[in-house]
């Protein structure tokens, strides 16, 4: 099973969706600590999330993981940035939102990662 994560290297997905989250967190922290990256446990469980989104087949997630590479962003950068638009997305969200909110709010989460650009960023 997988013992490493390297997020400027595509995780194989087939591997990677079999581990639990716990085991997903531990490889993105386990990364940044190897590169003496300061990083927090929830960090990297951000990288987790964008992570399961992309294996998940999220397009969203996807279009703007290959645009801000064509843009000559690193996949660990652009990991970065979808994270942040994500991490919003959840901040902004009400507690019990109704399925008119949550229609909303995917729409417009939907909207941001596809506008998502290198020019969006200010520091990653």
């Amino acid at each position: 099973m997988t013992t490493y994560y390297n997020p400027n290297i595509p995780p194989d997905l087939n591997t990677w969706v079999k581990l639990s989250l716990d085991e997903q967190t531990r490889l993105a922290k386990n990364f940044h600590d190897s590169a003496r990256i300061k990083a927090s446990k929830q960090h990297a469980y951000l990288h987790v999330y964008v992570e399961n989104q992309i294996a998940s087949g999220f397009r969203p997630a996807i279009r703007a993981l290959d645009r801000l590479q064509g843009e000559g962003l690193g996949r660990h950068d652009a990991i970065h940035m979808i994270a942040t638009v994500f991490a919003a997305y959840y901040q902004q969200r009400p507690a019990t939102p109704s399925r008119k909110e949550q229609s909303d709010a995917q729409i417009a989460l939907n909207a941001e990662l596809d506008a998502l650009t290198v020019s969006d960023c200010t520091s990653t």
